[in-house]
Parts: C-alpha cells; structure tokens; sequence
C-alpha cells in the first residue's frame, strides 16, 4: 500500500502520514499519559486492530523514509528515525496496555499484573543511549512513557522488539487451533479465543498439558489435554461437561425451552462439581441441579425438586400421565415434588407453552386461567384429527343445573404435510413453538361454537378445521369442517393490516407454503409464484369447498387493505394481494 502511495502521491504523502501518527500520538500523551485515552464509541477489539495498524503502518513509513534520506547501504543506524520509531511504537503500546487493562472482558484478569519495560537484553533503559531526541517535544513524550511504565512493579514483561509478553519467564500464548476447534469447546465458549499462559499439571497419576488463565487466589480457566485427543474444560473449579454425555435426559435438561427467539433454541451449559452438576442457562445463572450422591433434581425457579415425566417414572396408566403426555412432548413437562423423599407431585409445568397446573388433592388447578381446572372429560365432539388439545373447566362446585362454559387450549406448533391424503388426522411438528405458544378457545355449549378473544386465535382455529375438515357433520357444531371454516372465516375480517402471525396463519391454508411460525410480509417478497402455485394448480386435487375458503381468505386481505385508509399499503404486501388475486 505505501509504494502505491509513493508511486501515485508522491514520498511527501508518506511524511504526512508520518507525522500525522506522530501528532495523534502527541496529543493523546499530553491529554492523559496513555490513561483512559480513549472513548467507548467502538469496541476495544476494534481499537485495538486500529492500534496495530498505526504501528505497522508507521514502521513501514519510517522504513520507506529512512532508505530515502539514508541510501547508503552501509548505515545501519540512522538515530533520528531510529528515536521516533522507538518512542512512538512504545507510546502505541503504553495505549494498547491501558485499552487491554480496561476492557471488561480481560481486564479484571489483569489487575494483578503490571507491565515493566525491564528485561535482561533488551530494555528501553538501555535504548535511551542510543536516542538523538531532535526537538523538546520528543524528550518530553519520553518523559510520559517512563512516567507510564514507572506507575508498576510487575512481574509481566514486554520484549518491544519482538513484541511478546512474558509472565514469570514464560510467554502468553492463544488457545491452540487444537483446542479452539474441538466441538467441546465450541459447545462450551463458541468461538471465543483469549490470551492464556502455558502450564503443566499433575492429574489421574500423569503430567498433562494445560492452558490457563489465573490470578494469585486461583485459576479461572483451564483447558487441559486428555489421551485420545480429548480435552478438559474447568472454570472456576468446575468442570464442564458436554451435553453429548448427557443425551439419555428429558430435554428440559439441554436447552432452555422458556426462551425462544427467531425459532432458536437456547442450550443450557452444564458443569460438575462436587458430585453435582449444575445446569446454567447463557447467563450463566443455575437453574437445575442434579445431585449425583441423592439421585434428586432440584429447580431453583421453582424452590422444588423434579419427578421425571417419562413412563418409568409415572405410571401409564395415571390420568397425569394420560393427559399431558398427549398434550405435549414428554421431554417438555416438569413434574415438581416440595421435598425429597416425596414421591407425589404438587405441580406441572409445561415451560414451553407457560403453563404451570397445581395439584390440590383430586383438582388440578390452573395457575395461569383464574378459577379454571383441568376437566376429567378431556374429550370434545368436533375438531377430530386434533392430536393435542387441553380441556379445562370452571372450579366452580354448585347445584345449579346451569352448564358452565369450558376452555379447550391448542398448542400453536406447524402443522406437517400430510402423508396420507384420504386421512384428516394432522400432525404438529413439535420441534417448534410459536408465538403465542398455545390459544385458547370457549366452548359454548349454549349456542354450539368455540370463541376466540383473538383474530389470529380465530384463524388458526379456522386452520385447524379447514385441515382437518370431511365432508361429514361433526356432533358438536352440526355442519362439516368446511363450513364451520368458512364460519370462522367471516369473524375475521378487520379493517386493518393483518399482522405478521395472523399472515402467516392465513398462508397456512395454501398447502406447501412456508412452514415458518412467524416472518414478516417483506420476506415473502418475489415468493409469490413459488408460494401459491400448489393452492392455483394444485400438488391434490381440491375440493369445491377448498376453492372457495381460498376466496374467503383473498376477499379478507384485499378488503383489509381497501379498508385501511389510515395507513398507506407498502408495496411488498401489496404486491402479494395483487399475487393473490391474480392466481384466481
């Protein structure tokens, strides 16, 4: 780059550049010292790569600068050059060692540690000698580095020539590129790489190989190596182990279903110590622990300890089991105990969908619908081929030959494609949750329907029946599934956009649309043709009845957007309606 510089500008461009480093450096010394010179506007790691690239570009400048005013090959020394490069590439580094004592992320490593410039060959002691300062303000801003460096006694030492940091003689070193990619330890710290010092240790009656980072009390991380290229990953006296070890556990246990973003799933860090093992989410907060001595889980959320819900644990043929199990994946529920040796369970809690149901004698109460219990009939006469449903009904015990109204909650996961195509049964792809997790919906069994306080709660029961849907009455709304659709249908007409959950529900109803919960309409955009072709031309044969819910649903999003005089239609959504309308 610089003899492009000097080629196209000229050598007076590269003594501006000189002396530019040169007054940029100046002025940070006359501010400050080199303490807390610089603002948090970037990131340390993005002023420290600016730092080097002064340096490397100033010694390239002084390179070029001294075997032009210096062409004899014969001189080896040239001493005003030689003092400005010294002098500013150990200010660049006096810089560099306050960003790094600073930083968040390493600097608190460092608080036992001091830089010195004193080494036994080389030193800046012993390159003052040889120093030609041409003006006062290079003695000056020698003055500032010694003033610096003499803030410290140390025992980390810096070789400026070769530009290695020792600690104790022995010099810091990266994490290997064995290590960094080892799946352990990506599982464990991702990408992460940091300064660490070389180090033996004995362990299982051998001497290992380590890397580790410390301060006088103790160690904070080391990685060591292990026979049969395996390593071993302990912070702060734990030792993390790695969820492959630990894959015959419910998954609650791996991944932190409560937290979901953008259909990403969260996994919990898991370390051991003193016969437990503690499961910490990415905040590196405990939130289970398995006690091995016991044989007990404990949950901190909770202040309980937890009953596995698989089959071994309970018994088949308990309604608890029956009813949850079908309801959601087993690897999703927590049966909670008060104390260990209780063998009963208090509560349920299903964290994927949030809801948690207490156990108060022979009721099991909803903690997240007032006055609501689970219904021993767990069974309603429309929607079959629904396989996930929850009825619950009001704790009300009365007399009263009135019926009370019940609620039935339908988990919100993609719906499969259907593998046989004479069979109305539908499949959840339970890998995914969406947002909201569940709706819920009362049963009127006045006027013989099922209400949502919601339009995206009523198009995905529409959904549900218009996938589920026969030609057959169903007992409970007397008409078949396409008609009770094309019911619902009408309820949701607004006189507003459709949001991104209700437009994705919508999409839903054209077979081989995209399977994603939630995406907003711009990432639709130039996807028309590709999204509505098996609805226009068909992967199977429809219906009559499913050509005209296809209307329904473009007369509901034309006429949102012909009703919305309020907000001006942006042109990817409104490219989709005329897409819409046009397959028709």
């Amino acid at each position: 780059m610089l003899d492009e510089l000097t080629q196209y500008y000229g050598f007076n461009r590269v003594i501006q550049i000189s002396q530019l480093i040169e007054d940029f450096v100046f002025s940070i010394a006359q501010y400050n010292g080199f303490r807390s010179w610089y603002s948090h506007e970037k990131s340390n790691v993005e002023v420290a790569r600016i730092l080097i690239r002064i340096a490397n570009l100033y010694y390239n400048c002084s390179a070029i600068i001294a075997s032009q005013l210096c062409p004899d090959e014969n001189c080896l020394y040239e001493p005003t050059y030689y003092t400005k490069l010294v002098l500013i590439l150990f200010s660049l580094f006096a810089m560099m060692e306050d960003l790094v004592r600073n930083d968040e992320t390493i600097g608190s490593s460092l608080t036992s540690y001091t830089i010195s410039t004193e080494l036994k060959n080389i030193s800046l002691k012993l390159v003052i000698p040889q120093l030609a300062l041409p003006e006062r303000k290079w003695f000056d801003l020698l003055n500032k580095i010694e003033e610096y460096f003499e803030l410290f006694k140390t025992d980390v030492e810096q070789i400026p020539l070769k530009g290695r940091l020792f600690k104790n003689g022995h010099p810091f070193v990266c994490l290997p590129s064995r290590i960094v990619n080892h799946l352990h330890y990506k599982e464990c710290s991702g990408t992460q790489n940091f300064l660490v010092e070389v180090a033996e240790r004995s362990a299982f009656g051998q001497i290992l190989h380590c890397y580790q980072t410390k301060t006088k009390e103790s160690v904070n991380i080391r990685v060591s190596f292990l026979a049969n290229n395996n390593i071993w990953i302990e912070a702060n006296n734990e030792t993390f182990v790695s969820r492959s070890y630990l894959n015959g556990l419910p998954k609650f246990f791996l991944e932190d279903s409560s937290h979901l973003e953008n259909e990403t799933k969260f996994f919990y860090s898991h370390w051991y110590v003193n016969d437990k093992i503690l499961i910490k989410n990415e905040n590196k907060t405990v939130k289970l622990v398995i006690d091995l001595n016991n044989n007990e889980i404990y949950s901190n959320d909770h202040d309980k300890f937890l009953i596995p819900f698989t089959k071994d644990a309970f018994d088949p043929s308990n309604v608890l089991y029956t009813i949850f199990s079908r309801f959601e994946d087993e690897n999703y529920i927590l049966a909670l105990k008060n104390n260990q040796q209780d063998s009963e369970a208090v509560i349920i809690y299903l964290p994927r969908l949030n809801l948690k149901f207490s156990i108060q004698g022979q009721k099991i109460k909803s903690e997240d619908f007032k006055d609501y219990r689970l219904s021993p009939n767990q069974h309603i006469n429309t929607l079959f081929g629904l396989p996930q449903y929850l009825v619950i009904e009001l704790d009300i015990e009365t007399n009263n030959p009135i019926k009370f109204n019940r609620k039935i909650i339908i988990p919100y996961h993609p719906i499969e494609n259907k593998k046989a195509f004479f069979s109305n049964a539908i499949q959840f792809n339970l890998d995914k949750v969406g947002k909201p997790a569940y709706f819920s919906y009362e049963i009127d069994e006045n006027v013989k329907s099922l209400n949502s306080e919601t339009t995206a709660g009523s198009l995905y029961l529409a959904l549900l029946y218009f996938k589920t849907a026969t030609l057959d009455k169903d007992a409970f709304l007397e008409m078949n599934g396409y008609e009770v659709c094309a019911e619902i249908l009408k309820t949701c007409w607004q006189n507003c956009q459709y949001s991104d959950i209700e437009f994705n529900i919508i999409l839903k109803f054209f077979e081989s649309t995209c399977p994603d919960l939630e995406k907003p309409w711009s990432n639709y955009a130039g996807k028309e043709e590709e999204m509505f072709k098996s609805a226009t031309h068909g992967l199977n044969p429809h219906h009559r009845n499913t050509y005209a819910i296809f209307l329904r649903l473009i007369y509901l999003l034309l006429s949102s957007y012909q009703t919305d005089f309020l907000i001006k239609p942006d042109g990817i959504s409104f490219q989709l309606l005329l897409d819409f309308q046009g397959s028709y």
